[in-house]
């Protein structure tokens, strides 16, 4: 059995344990499982994260853009548990942090990590957009399972405070509306992060992906792709 199948296998363990976990949640402490910042939800959630870095580690650790998605799972996973917050006077990415009254310490941290992010950010989405978005034509499971979870996010983080943004407009809504949008929102990020982790184990071989993007290429040692036909044309060979 390939490295890969095992993975998988690992993978639907995971995420079969996860959702036995979130059913015993409900059942102990009903909608409050979900319906709260801290939940048992959420937490659920940013270990489904852990577990979706390392297996996207294991088998990739010596390509660029692996340890970028890597470490760029591990930033939403500390996102999931406020950690860019709590510590901190403001938010990491809240402007306040750096033109306010805030610590030193906290603006040299908060400026660090949003480089990471901006780093990481950037060599996922240059390397990986192409490769997903012809995944996504050939219907490749791992292709959908990664974009349902990109969905998914998109729709948690939009309902994310609705009532605090709603409010920013003069529009108020009632407390039973907040607290479905909270349940909305904590259920998308695990079934995004679930998602993802499923997605993640799938991908195939680093160098089939490359050459899906552009079969005249050839790939670096630093994960770009170049294009050989360019590359001779701009030397003039």
């Amino acid at each position: 059995m390939r490295a890969s199948e095992y993975q998988v296998k690992i993978a639907w363990l995971l995420s079969a344990v996860i959702l036995a976990a979130a059913g015993v949640a409900l059942w102990l402490n009903g909608v409050a499982a979900v319906a709260s910042e801290q939940g048992a939800v959420e937490v659920l959630s940013a270990v489904t994260l852990l577990a979706t870095a390392i297996l996207f580690w294991v088998p990739g650790w010596k390509n660029p853009t692996a340890r970028a998605g890597g470490i760029l799972i591990l930033l939403a996973m500390a996102r999931e548990l406020d950690l860019d917050k709590l510590p901190f006077s403001h938010g990491i990415l809240s402007l306040k942090l750096y033109t306010g009254a805030a610590p030193l310490w906290e603006k040299l941290i908060g400026l660090l990590v949003a480089l990471l992010i901006i780093f990481t950010v950037y060599r996922v989405v240059r390397n990986g957009t192409v490769p997903l978005l012809r995944g996504v034509i050939a219907g490749q499971a791992w292709a959908w399972l990664i974009l349902s979870a990109l969905l998914l996010v998109g729709v948690a983080k939009t309902l994310d405070g609705a009532g605090r943004k709603l409010a920013t407009f003069g529009m108020e809504i009632s407390v039973s509306s907040a607290e479905l949008a909270q349940i909305i929102e904590e259920t998308g990020e695990l079934a995004s992060a679930l998602c993802l982790m499923l997605g993640v184990v799938r991908l195939p071989d680093r160098q089939t992906i490359t050459q899906a993007r552009n079969p005249n290429g050839r790939t670096y040692s630093d994960g770009s792709l170049r294009d050989d036909h360019l590359d001779r044309a701009r030397s003039g060979k």
